[in-house]
């Protein structure tokens, strides 16, 4: 028989075991944040919601999906990733820039403050939105 010791100290007390470990939703949130060298003081995780204080330029980097329930203060910017799908519940107070992507289609709960940038080739893209809420958003490069 083999014994199991475990080790109190990687847990903090008044934290949940889960995002002690940096498990779960909100270790997965944070995981999502440091590998884009963003610390923790710019962002705020609530129940069903992040809220990220400033402008968030992803360009040509290797993200491929968003965490759901985002919240930008400014512009976010997807140009050039590889990202395919924006996730349910995403809130931009600027622009939005998906030019570059591979994106086809908006989830209806997206909110946009201001314009929606893609690039001429997205056809099925800028079809998607001529023909949706976001047409009045819409602008080419």
């Amino acid at each position: 028989m083999k014994l199991v010791k475990e080790s109190l100290h990687e847990f903090v007390r008044g934290v949940g075991p889960k995002e002690s470990l940096g498990l779960g939703r909100i270790g997965s949130i944070r995981k999502f944040f440091r590998n884009l060298d963003i610390n923790d003081n710019e962002y705020i995780i609530t129940e069903d919601q992040i809220i990220f204080k400033g402008y968030l330029d992803l360009c040509a980097t290797d993200i491929t999906e968003l965490p759901e329930g985002l919240s930008i203060g400014g512009y976010l910017s997807l140009r050039k990733t590889p990202i395919i799908e924006l996730p349910e519940k995403i809130s931009v107070e600027g622009s939005l820039n998906l030019s570059g992507t591979n994106i086809t289609k908006l989830p209806e709960s997206l909110n946009v403050k201001l314009n929606i940038y893609i690039d001429d080739s997205q056809t099925q893209l800028k079809n998607y939105i001529e023909s949706s809420k976001f047409a009045n958003k819409l602008r080419i490069w």
